[in-house]
Protein backbone atom coordinates (compact mmCIF):
# COMPACT_ATOMS: atom_id res chain seq x y z
CA UNK A 1 0.00 0.00 0.00
CA UNK A 2 1.45 2.78 -1.05
CA UNK A 3 0.42 7.04 -0.65
CA UNK A 4 0.01 9.21 -4.28
CA UNK A 5 4.17 9.82 -3.76
CA UNK A 6 5.01 6.34 -3.26
CA UNK A 7 5.81 5.87 -0.07
CA UNK A 8 4.85 2.59 1.91
CA UNK A 9 2.19 2.86 4.11
CA UNK A 10 0.64 0.79 6.98
CA UNK A 11 1.88 -1.55 9.78
CA UNK A 12 2.56 -4.77 10.57
CA UNK A 13 1.06 -5.60 13.73
CA UNK A 14 2.07 -8.96 15.85
CA UNK A 15 0.26 -9.78 19.50
CA UNK A 16 0.91 -12.63 21.29
CA UNK A 17 0.05 -12.58 25.07
CA UNK A 18 2.74 -10.84 26.43
CA UNK A 19 3.86 -8.72 23.43
CA UNK A 20 2.41 -6.18 20.69
CA UNK A 21 4.60 -5.23 17.63
CA UNK A 22 3.54 -2.02 15.52
CA UNK A 23 6.33 -2.01 13.14
CA UNK A 24 6.16 0.67 9.50
CA UNK A 25 5.62 -1.60 6.19
CA UNK A 26 8.70 1.30 5.30
CA UNK A 27 11.09 0.10 8.12
CA UNK A 28 10.79 -3.37 7.44
CA UNK A 29 14.04 -4.94 5.35
CA UNK A 30 13.13 -8.36 5.52
CA UNK A 31 11.74 -11.19 7.73
CA UNK A 32 13.66 -14.65 8.22
CA UNK A 33 12.21 -17.38 9.30
CA UNK A 34 13.94 -19.85 12.08
CA UNK A 35 12.40 -22.74 12.85
CA UNK A 36 8.88 -21.52 15.03
CA UNK A 37 10.02 -18.02 15.34
CA UNK A 38 10.09 -14.99 13.05
CA UNK A 39 13.24 -12.71 12.60
CA UNK A 40 12.18 -9.66 11.41
CA UNK A 41 15.22 -7.36 10.29
CA UNK A 42 14.25 -3.17 10.20
CA UNK A 43 16.28 -0.28 9.57
CA UNK A 44 14.90 1.23 13.16
CA UNK A 45 17.10 1.85 16.33
CA UNK A 46 16.24 -1.90 17.33
CA UNK A 47 17.12 -3.38 14.00
CA UNK A 48 15.89 -6.55 15.14
CA UNK A 49 12.35 -8.49 16.33
CA UNK A 50 12.03 -12.01 17.00
CA UNK A 51 8.34 -13.30 17.23
CA UNK A 52 6.75 -16.48 17.12
CA UNK A 53 4.94 -16.42 13.94
CA UNK A 54 5.32 -18.43 10.78
CA UNK A 55 6.62 -16.96 7.48
CA UNK A 56 3.35 -17.85 6.10
CA UNK A 57 1.27 -15.96 8.31
CA UNK A 58 3.68 -12.92 7.86
CA UNK A 59 3.42 -13.68 3.58
CA UNK A 60 -0.69 -13.46 4.31
CA UNK A 61 -0.45 -10.47 6.42
CA UNK A 62 1.80 -8.49 4.20
CA UNK A 63 1.06 -6.11 1.21
CA UNK A 64 2.02 -8.22 -1.45
CA UNK A 65 2.92 -5.96 -3.86
CA UNK A 66 5.88 -4.73 -1.62
CA UNK A 67 7.02 -7.84 0.27
CA UNK A 68 7.71 -10.90 -1.98
CA UNK A 69 8.81 -14.18 -0.72
CA UNK A 70 12.19 -15.02 -2.61
CA UNK A 71 13.03 -18.31 -0.37
CA UNK A 72 11.52 -21.09 1.33
CA UNK A 73 12.89 -19.13 4.84
CA UNK A 74 12.65 -14.98 3.55
CA UNK A 75 10.45 -12.53 2.57
CA UNK A 76 12.25 -9.16 1.45
CA UNK A 77 10.59 -5.94 1.21
CA UNK A 78 11.48 -4.83 -2.50
CA UNK A 79 12.17 -1.24 -2.08
CA UNK A 80 15.49 -1.52 -0.20
CA UNK A 81 17.15 -4.07 -3.05
CA UNK A 82 19.58 -1.95 -4.30
CA UNK A 83 20.72 -5.46 -6.37
CA UNK A 84 20.30 -8.95 -6.92
CA UNK A 85 23.55 -11.35 -8.50
CA UNK A 86 24.41 -14.97 -8.27
CA UNK A 87 21.47 -16.01 -6.98
CA UNK A 88 21.56 -12.90 -3.62
CA UNK A 89 19.41 -10.06 -3.13
CA UNK A 90 22.06 -6.95 -1.59
CA UNK A 91 19.85 -4.74 0.15
CA UNK A 92 20.22 -0.66 0.79
CA UNK A 93 21.88 -1.31 4.09
CA UNK A 94 24.50 -3.88 2.39
CA UNK A 95 22.91 -7.19 4.29
CA UNK A 96 22.14 -10.19 1.65
CA UNK A 97 19.60 -12.28 1.36
CA UNK A 98 19.28 -15.55 -0.77
CA UNK A 99 17.26 -16.38 -3.43
CA UNK A 100 15.46 -19.67 -3.43
CA UNK A 101 15.65 -22.01 -7.16
CA UNK A 102 11.86 -22.33 -6.62
CA UNK A 103 11.24 -18.71 -5.91
CA UNK A 104 13.19 -17.21 -8.16
CA UNK A 105 10.57 -16.68 -10.75
CA UNK A 106 8.30 -15.45 -7.86
CA UNK A 107 10.68 -12.82 -6.86
CA UNK A 108 11.36 -11.57 -10.39
CA UNK A 109 7.64 -11.16 -11.16
CA UNK A 110 7.32 -9.23 -7.69
CA UNK A 111 10.22 -7.09 -8.53
CA UNK A 112 9.02 -6.34 -11.45
CA UNK A 113 5.36 -5.43 -10.76
CA UNK A 114 7.25 -3.45 -8.24
CA UNK A 115 9.43 -1.31 -10.29
CA UNK A 116 6.54 -0.57 -12.97
CA UNK A 117 4.70 0.62 -10.13
CA UNK A 118 7.03 2.98 -9.36
CA UNK A 119 7.57 4.44 -12.94
CA UNK A 120 3.98 4.90 -13.09
CA UNK A 121 4.19 7.34 -9.91
CA UNK A 122 7.30 8.79 -11.05
CA UNK A 123 5.42 9.71 -14.40
CA UNK A 124 2.29 11.06 -13.06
Amino acid sequence: MENERGKLIGYYVYQSPTKTLCLPYESILFMESEGHMLHIYTNDANGHYRIRQSLDQATDELPGDCFVRCHRGYIVNVAFVCSVQNGMILLRNNQTVPIGRAWKANFAAGLSVFCETRKEIREE
